[in-house]
């Protein structure tokens, strides 16, 4: 995992819950240029020095309840820099449990969050009515309507609902935008990915449902990909797994972000070759340098035409990592 994030653009840190203080162990370099700090200054400390005066009560609450309890969590919280310059922070903080199901580190994904206030509110105002049952939606959505698209007074909860869905969607692109493809594509990860010792063969054994129904996880990979694919799942950048041993070189696992953007479901495309992208005006060059790096087991960067299920074309700057086996 050490070797795959640490020049991810994503800050990446783990931490130990069970050494006294709760001290970081690794943060990767993105977060040391977000944060200002070296790594020196960092590591064997707790992560409250980034709070201060601004930080949010409610935030560091939530942060030390799920850490009790073994849980996950989501939270937008004010941090402060090594300059005293505070930013505005999404962190999502992730459970690796042992064979017992006590946590044995916690991987925190820190995000800074530099638009506007006003589009982090509706993102996180909409991730909360996703997951509201239908009838709760009703009133919610209302609210929600009238506090960010004012304009929609007529408009049924159904319409609002999807409006609303439709406004964050928006504008969830227009930050994943600003980052850099995968932290998969990162020179870092030309190592094999480590799993993490945690005393069991399947750290994060509740991702099995992520991958191709169809799909034998060997053992030996098993530690590293169920770690990955829960790392990644709810990545705003579209991240797929492939496995070129397998009669047709199919897809064994894609990330939510992906089938936003490409409109297929994952039942739709797991266990598929993804040249169900293609169509009339894909490139022929990209595909044969595509094709060329899969068959020498090298990496590739290429910007190639594809369609979505609806037959609209983008442009997708696709990056491959090959993750070899000890023989290479």
């Amino acid at each position: 995992i050490v070797s795959a994030v640490d020049e991810s653009p994503e800050c990446v840190t783990i931490s130990d819950p069970r050494v006294a203080g709760h001290p970081l162990i690794y943060v990767n370099q993105a977060f040391c240029r977000t944060v200002g700090y070296s790594r020196s200054e960092v590591l064997g400390r707790n992560c409250r020095f980034l709070q201060g005066p601004e930080t949010e009560v409610g935030a560091v609450a939530a942060i030390v309840g799920a850490i009790r309890s073994g849980a996950d969590c989501s939270v937008r919280i004010t941090n402060y820099k090594r300059s005293g310059e505070t930013f505005l922070n999404l962190l999502c903080l992730r459970a690796v449990t042992d064979a017992e199901g006590a946590a044995r580190f916690y991987i925190g994904v820190m995000q800074e969050i530099r638009a506007g206030q006003r589009d982090l509110e509706l993102l996180l105002a909409v991730r909360e009515l996703s997951a509201q049952p239908a009838d709760a939606q009703a009133a919610q959505a209302r609210e929600l309507a009238d506090a960010f698209m004012p304009g929609f007074e007529g408009a049924s909860p159904a319409e609002l609902v999807d409006q609303l869905l439709q406004a964050a969607g928006e504008t969830a692109e227009a930050f994943a935008r600003e980052w850099i493809p995968s932290f998969l594509c990162s020179p870092s990860s030309d190592a094999v990915v480590r799993r993490l010792p945690v005393g069991c063969e399947r750290p994060f054994g509740s991702a099995s449902h992520l991958l191709w129904d169809q799909y034998r996880v060997e053992p030996a990979a098993s530690g590293w990909l169920y770690s990955i694919v829960s790392a990644v799942d709810e990545s705003p950048e579209c991240v797929t797994i492939s496995d070129p041993r397998v009669a047709g070189h199919p897809l064994i696992y894609v990330n939510q972000a992906f089938c936003r953007t490409v409109g297929y479901s994952r039942s739709e495309v797991l266990g598929r070759n993804c040249r169900f992208l293609q169509g009339p005006e894909t490139e022929v060059g990209a595909v044969a340098a595509i094709v060329g790096a899969i068959r020498s087991g090298a990496d590739c960067s290429v910007r190639i035409t594809n369609y979505k299920r609806s037959g609209e074309t983008f442009l997708n700057l696709l990056c491959l990592r090959a993750v070899t086996d000890a023989e290479g």
